[in-house]
């Protein structure tokens, strides 16, 4: 790999081998099955890749409804732009009903790249790979 990405990648697989237990899952967007495949966590979806076409509709439903019930320990986002499939980022230019849900139940834990930040979204000038995780839940209301 060329950089940024390759150091980009290192950083990224550091942090996930350190915090993510072995028997966690894991989830990328775009894409992420490489992170899936070299750190040996499972994918709690069908898919590893998420570019335009890939899911219709109900599918992108099926994906949202599956991340509510069981949510995945980490989330990945990669500034990965899908180039050659005209609509290029993810969230934004499509699928962007389940970037609305990742940004709503997922919160920024560690991202990495020149582009990092908590605030870093596909489609900005630089890289990055964000780690979210689970949103914390609001404690319920006391009991009377």
């Amino acid at each position: 790999l060329t950089e940024p990405v390759a150091r980009t990648t290192q950083e990224v697989l550091v942090a996930l081998a350190r915090h993510l237990p072995p028997e966690g899952a894991l989830v990328g967007f775009p894409e992420g099955g490489f992170f899936n495949y070299v750190l040996d966590r499972r994918n709690p979806l069908p898919q590893e890749q998420f570019f335009p076409g890939h899911l219709d509709a109900r599918v992108e439903r099926e994906t949202i409804r599956r991340l509510s019930e069981r949510p995945p320990d980490a989330v990945l986002l990669a500034n990965v732009l899908a180039v050659g499939h005209g609509s290029l980022a993810f969230g934004r230019d499509y699928l962007v009903e389940l970037g609305r849900f990742l940004d709503e139940r997922f919160v920024a834990a560690a991202s990495f790249g020149p582009g990092s930040g908590p605030n870093a979204r596909i489609g900005d000038a630089q890289f990055f790979v964000t780690i979210r995780v689970p949103r914390p839940s609001a404690p319920s209301p006391p009991q009377r």
